[in-house]
C-alpha cells in the first residue's frame, strides 16, 4: 500500500475514535461533563426516616454505594436549619422495622458519565504523531490538508487542556480565598463528616478536593444556589472503614455491607422552618435512581414538590423503637423513582 492511502486511513480511524469517544462522554444533560472520580460511583438507592416535632428534624439517611474506590468520594448533604445541626451514628434498626411494615422494594442503579479527564492528551499525541508522519513524508499529495489537520488537533487539545486548567486555577487560589467557614470536624462510625457553611461553590468544592473529599466540577451550579441561601449548612461525609475496622476481613465484610445497604447510617438532627429532604443533590448525575422516604410524626404528610409521591400510611409496631423518639407513630412512606436530571428541586413536607 502507498504511503498517501496509508495516511489517509490513519486519519480516518482517528476521526471515527474521537466521535466514539465524544460519543460515550457526553451525559443526560447534553453537556460534557469533566468528573474528578478516578472510579465509576453508583448510587442505585437512597432511604430516610424523617422524625418531625413540629420544630426540629433527626433525619436517618442511608444508600447502597458500590464503586472501584469509594475511600475519598463525598457525599454532600445540604441542610437548612436555624441552629448547627447534630450529626451522629444513625440506628439501623429503624430501616428493618419499617421493613416489616412496608416490606421491601427494588432498586434501580444510575451511573456517572465515562471519565475522558485524558481526552486532551489523546488528542494531542494523536495530532502530534500525525505531524511527525507528514514531515516524514512531505512529498504526499495531500501534505497540505493533512499538515493543517494535525495542526488544528494539537490546537484544540491545548484549547480543551487550558479550559480543564483554568478551572483548577479558579478554585484553587488558596485557603485565603476559601470562604469557607469549619463548624466542625469529626469521626461518625465509618464515616469522616465535616459541618460546613459557604457563601461560594466554587471556594466550597475548592476546600472539599484538598481535604480530601472529592467533589465534581459538576456540583458547583447545585450547590450555589444553597450557599445563596444564608441558612443552608453542608454536612459533608466520606466513608473510612480504618475508622471502625483494621483487618482485610473486616473491611470486606464493611465493603459487602455498604453495597448491600445494611451499613450504619448518618442520624441529622436540625432546625429548619419546614421539614425538608434534600433531592437537588442528585441532579448532578445522570441516569435513575429510586428514594425512598419514611416520614414518622402524629399526621400524614405530602411532599410539596410533588416529587416524593405517597405510597402508604402506617402506624409502628407495638414494641417498635419508633415511638422513643417522641415526635409520633404515623408513619407515611413515600417514593420517586425516575431519572435524577428531573430533580430540580428539594423535597419540604407539610
Amino acid at each position: 500500500m502507498r504511503e498517501e492511502p496509508k495516511i489517509i486511513l490513519f486519519f480516518m480511524l482517528i476521526a471515527i475514535f474521537l466521535s466514539l469517544f465524544f460519543t460515550q462522554s457526553v451525559g443526560a444533560d447534553g453537556g460534557v461533563l469533566i468528573p474528578d472520580f478516578e472510579g465509576v460511583v453508583y448510587l442505585p438507592e437512597q432511604k430516610a426516616a424523617i422524625f418531625w416535632d413540629g420544630t426540629n428534624e433527626t433525619m436517618i439517611i442511608s444508600t447502597k454505594i458500590s464503586s472501584d474506590n469509594f475511600s475519598d468520594m463525598a457525599w454532600i448533604i445540604p441542610i437548612p436549619s436555624n441552629s448547627t445541626p447534630e450529626v451522629n451514628k444513625g440506628d439501623i434498626e429503624i430501616f428493618y422495622e419499617i421493613a416489616l411494615d412496608f416490606g421491601e422494594w427494588k432498586s434501580m442503579d444510575y451511573y456517572f458519565p465515562i471519565e475522558f479527564c485524558l481526552i486532551s492528551f489523546f488528542i494531542f499525541a494523536i495530532g502530534a504523531l500525525g505531524l511527525i508522519l507528514l514531515l516524514l513524508k512531505r512529498k504526499i499529495k495531500l501534505f497540505i490538508p493533512l499538515l493543517l489537520f494535525s495542526i488544528i488537533l494539537i490546537i484544540f487539545s491545548l484549547m480543551i487542556g487550558f479550559y480543564v486548567i483554568m478551572d483548577y486555577m479558579v478554585i484553587g487560589a488558596g485557603d485565603g480565598l476559601y470562604d469557607v467557614e469549619v463548624i466542625e470536624i469529626k469521626k461518625v462510625d465509618i464515616y469522616d463528616v465535616a459541618v460546613l457553611k459557604a457563601t461560594n461553590a466554587t471556594n466550597l468544592v475548592d476546600w472539599l478536593n484538598n481535604n480530601d473529599f472529592v467533589v465534581p466540577l459538576s456540583a458547583i451550579p447545585v450547590l450555589q444556589d444553597y450557599c445563596n441561601q444564608s441558612d443552608f449548612y453542608f454536612v459533608v461525609n466520606k466513608i473510612n472503614l480504618t475508622n471502625m475496622y483494621t483487618t482485610p476481613e473486616e473491611i470486606q465484610n464493611a465493603t459487602d455491607d455498604l453495597q448491600d445497604g445494611v451499613a450504619t447510617p448518618l442520624q441529622i438532627t436540625f432546625q429548619p422552618e419546614q421539614p425538608f429532604y434534600p433531592m437537588k443533590m442528585s441532579s448532578i448525575n445522570s441516569g435513575n435512581t429510586s428514594i425512598n422516604v419514611y416520614f414518622i410524626s402524629n399526621y400524614t404528610v405530602m411532599d410539596e414538590s410533588d416529587y416524593l409521591m405517597p405510597q402508604e400510611t402506617r402506624y409502628a409496631f407495638h414494641g417498635s423503637i419508633i415511638p422513643s423518639y417522641n415526635v409520633g407513630n404515623v408513619i407515611t412512606w413515600l417514593r420517586y423513582e425516575g431519572s435524577t436530571k428531573d430533580l430540580m428541586g428539594d423535597s419540604y413536607f407539610f
